[in-house]
């Protein structure tokens, strides 16, 4: 199921590059080059701050807006595909969403510890992931599962 999550996040992503009116300015030449770099530099100067993990749902409950956070693997490839498109959604899209992101390791995959950890604290199990978090009342809906409390 989480495996349909990750597709259906690259999908939505994809469609907001491709809808946007400055989506035809975009040099593909530059985006492979791009997705070619760690995740670090792909999204340096883009306004994709970093979480510290310990302070994860401190971060979240102080939302404005609906939040996309970003869960990666800094020199991993899927990792670095995804993030050349959280990028360029970032760039059109910070005004109306709050982007964010999460280093889970410098390289590769998570370790089996890791992934556990990771799978019972934000039902991830693998990187690249994203999460989405919108507004309803005093409460988060996170992705299209139940309320939970935050």
């Amino acid at each position: 199921m989480r495996r349909y999550y990750y597709l259906a996040s690259i999908v939505i992503l994809g469609v907001l590059i491709s809808t946007d009116s400055s989506a035809k300015d975009i040099d593909m030449a530059v985006v492979r080059k791009l997705a070619k770099l760690p995740v670090d530099e792909i999204l340096d100067g883009a306004s994709v701050p970093e979480i510290e993990i310990d302070k994860y749902w401190e971060t979240i409950r102080e939302r404005k807006r609906p939040k996309v956070v970003f869960f990666y693997s800094n020199n991993d490839g899927p990792s670095q595909r995804v993030a050349t498109l959280i990028r360029y959604v970032a760039m059109d899209y910070s005004d109306r969403m709050a982007f964010r992101r999460v280093k889970v390791v410098e390289t590769g995959k998570p370790d089996t510890k890791l992934r556990k950890d990771f799978e019972a604290r934000f039902s991830l199990d693998k990187t690249p992931g994203i999460l989405f978090y919108d507004n309803v009342g005093d409460k988060m809906v996170l992705e299209d599962e139940d309320y939970v409390d935050a």
